[in-house]
């Protein structure tokens, strides 16, 4: 008895494929952003005059940017600087923001969403650490000035103001 043999056919399932292309594109196009980001604000700091101030650097930038902060350095408008319009209280908060070391938090959130971005909880986790950065530098700009009202009135004169760097911890956050 002779069998024939039917060519045997494998249906290769080419989904969890497509799904691994697919988040291996998004976390290199991910990544490649926050290098961006990364290597943006050094050149700034490197193109630009700094000047110690306390346990940090100002960074004064000639763009009309919100004071913010990254790692060690705060970022200030040249101009509003020689003119002395900078609100001490502005300083003290982003001073705060460099004490306690805030700009790891952002990265360590950032690096964990580059590879985990598809988890929409750590997305309101990062909203959370950066507004309980806010609380805690604002706790501190009332333990140094002992003015909450107007401290108040400077939060909202501020809060309309834009801020371009994703990674910094900006004043009207």
């Amino acid at each position: 008895i002779y069998q024939t043999a039917s060519p045997s056919i494998n249906k290769t399932n080419y989904f969890p494929i497509f799904l691994w292309i697919f988040y291996l594109a998004i976390t290199v196009f991910l990544l490649c952003r926050f290098f961006k980001n990364i290597l943006a604000i050094f050149s700034k700091i490197q193109n630009t005059q700094t000047i110690p101030y306390f346990n940090a650097k100002l960074v004064l930038t000639n763009d009309h940017l919100i004071p913010h902060s990254f790692l060690k350095y705060i970022f200030i408008d040249k101009k509003d600087f020689e003119k002395e319009v900078i609100e001490k209280e502005i300083l003290t908060h982003e001073l705060a923001h460099v004490k306690q070391k805030h700009t790891i938090d952002i990265l360590l959130i950032e690096l964990l969403l580059i590879f985990v971005w598809f988890n929409p909880f750590l997305y309101l986790y990062k909203k959370s650490i950066k507004l309980n950065h806010e609380f805690l530098a604002d706790e501190n700009v009332i333990k140094a000035f002992n003015n909450m009202h107007t401290y108040q009135h400077l939060l909202h004169n501020k809060i309309c103001e834009t801020n371009s760097l994703l990674l910094s911890s900006p004043f009207n956050y």
